[in-house]
Parts: C-alpha cells; structure tokens; sequence
C-alpha cells in the first residue's frame, strides 16, 4: 500500500530528527510540531481506511491498532514541542515512537499488506557504536588470551550479567532511571532506538559470553568475540548501503558475505599473534569455521538480540573443532 508506506517513511524519518543520540531539546526542527501534527493526521485516517477496508483481518486490524497509538504520540508530541517545556518528556516520546514504528513495520510485514524490505531499519549507521563495538570485543579476547584463566573470566561475566540484569529491572520500574542512563554520555552516542524500551544489548552481550565461557573453548570464546566485534558492524554498514538483494528478512547477501569476510580476517589475524605455533590450515579452518557460524547465527536471529547468539554460537561451532 503506498499510502502506507508514504506514512511509515514520514514516521522514520521524524524519528530519527529527534532521536536524542542525534540532536538535543534545543536543536529539535521548528518544523518537528507541524510535521507530527500533519503525520497524526495522515495516520488516523489511514486507520480508519484499514479499520473500515479490512475489518475481517485480525492481523490488519492490528496494524490499524498501531497506526492508532501513532497517532495519539504524535499529538503528544507536538503539543510537547509547541509548548517548549516538555524536555523530561521528549525521551519518552521518542521511545514510544520508535516502538511505533517498529510496530507498524511489523504488523504490516504479518498482514502480508508488505514486505520487510520495503521499510528501513531504525539502526542508522553509528560509527560510534561501530568503534566502540570493535574495539571492546578486540580489547575482551586479548585480555582472555593473556591475563584472565576460565575462572576469572566466569567471576566477571557472572558479575556483569548480575549487574546489567539489575539494571534492566530499574529501567522497567523507574521510567525515570531509564532517562537517566539512556543520557549518560557513553550511552548516549552508542544507544539504538529500540534500547531505549527493550532489553539493551549489551546485558544481552554478557549473558552470551557467559553461557560461551561457560560451554566453549577459550579459542572458541576468543573467535567469537572477534567475529561478532568486526563482522557485525561491517555488516550492518555494507547491508544498509547495497543489499537490495535479500538472503533471510531484513538480511542481505551481500551484508552477510561482508559478516564472513570480516570475520574470518579478524580470526586469522589474532590467531597469527596469539597462535603462533598453529599451522596455516588450523588457521584457516578456525577462523572459516567461526566466520561461517556467526554470520549465520546473525542472519537466523530475530527473537533476540545477535549479540548474544552470535559469540555463543560461534563459541560452540569452533569448540566442536
């Protein structure tokens, strides 16, 4: 339907203008108050379209439920932004939403009224999420390969999973916890739409190193790491840029030919330094392995968050070796 699609576009592209890693209270468009009262306008009336066109439909009624809640946000938030002194209340705006979107996307996907790759995903490129990312997966298998024993490495993990945990319960019973971490700085720049209302991956991260520790290899933990740190982001960003053609949902072939590619560099490269005595062929069917089981635990992920299924079930994979 275009006048559908017309209205989850306008819906991603106001999102994203007032997505708090983006801009800030002040730097909010002028324009942001007509364009969320014009778009609740546009999606009511759609809903009343659908409510009316598909009546029979549980699933397009569903969708028409969304288009609904869209709507009352929007009024929200532009009178929020009329009256210029609603800053506490624009995070919660902005998650609601983000969660709007992704519903519609959804329900529209469920409905068969369109397919997933007619709408754009909420994760615009973030190239500081995409450092961080690297680096702190590059920076965890280092220490694991030369400071920490498998003991150790439970102690944190079971530490951190303990911590994120806890924290996840405060968000969800403290809507004003959650605003608080969700503008600490770090956070701030490396956050996504959705981890402002869902379950923030990095507590998924930590239960997947752990359940790995726990169950794998110390090179197999190591390459899933490494996979998960360089493939992951390359990805997302080669995906998002030219996978017209679809492999599995939103995944593209050649987003996930870039997953094996970074993947399988980045394991061969750290088995070189930290492996010194492997042969080639160890190497090379190490980090294949690894690379060939990450990318399709990615591709295959949709119930949870891949950072915790692509370091386990790269750890498995390689462990089996």
């Amino acid at each position: 339907m275009e006048k559908l699609g017309r209205v989850a576009d306008d819906l991603f592209d106001l999102v994203l203008d007032i997505d708090p890693a983006r801009t800030s209270w002040e730097r909010i468009s002028s324009d942001a108050a007509r364009r969320a009262r014009a778009l609740a306008q546009e999606a009511k009336l759609l809903q009343s379209e659908l409510s009316v066109a598909l009546m029979e439909r549980p699933l397009a009624q569903a969708l028409a439920n969304h288009l609904a809640a869209a709507s009352a946000r929007l009024l929200e938030l532009a009178d929020t932004l009329k009256e210029r002194s609603g800053e506490d209340r624009w995070r919660g705006l902005y998650s609601n939403l983000a969660r709007s979107y992704e519903d519609i996307v959804r329900a529209a996907v469920e409905a068969r009224l369109s397919t997933l790759g007619r709408f754009r995903r909420l994760s615009p490129a973030n190239h500081a999420r995409s450092f961080f990312h690297a680096s702190s997966g590059l920076f965890a298998a280092a220490c694991y390969h030369w400071l920490l024993d498998r003991q150790a490495a439970l102690v944190i993990m079971a530490s951190c999973v303990v911590l994120f945990s806890a924290l996840e319960l405060l968000r969800r019973y403290s809507p004003r916890a959650n605003d608080a971490m969700m503008r600490f700085p770090i956070i701030r720049r490396v956050a996504r739409a959705h981890e402002y209302y869902r379950i923030n991956s990095a507590t998924y991260y930590a239960w997947g190193l752990l359940l790995a520790v726990l169950f794998g290899s110390k090179v197999g933990v190591e390459a899933g790491l490494l996979v998960l740190a360089f493939g992951d982001p390359l990805a997302s960003y080669v995906g998002r840029r030219y996978g017209k053609l679809k492999l599995y949902r939103d995944k593209s072939v050649v987003g996930s030919l870039a997953f094996v590619v970074a993947g399988f560099l980045a394991v061969m490269a750290f088995g070189w330094v930290a492996y010194p005595d492997w042969t080639w062929s160890a190497r090379l069917v190490t980090a294949l392995v690894a690379a060939i089981a990450g990318a399709l635990a990615e591709v295959f992920t949709f119930k949870v968050d891949d950072n915790f299924s692509v370091p386990l079930a790269t750890a498995l994979a390689v462990s089996l070796l």
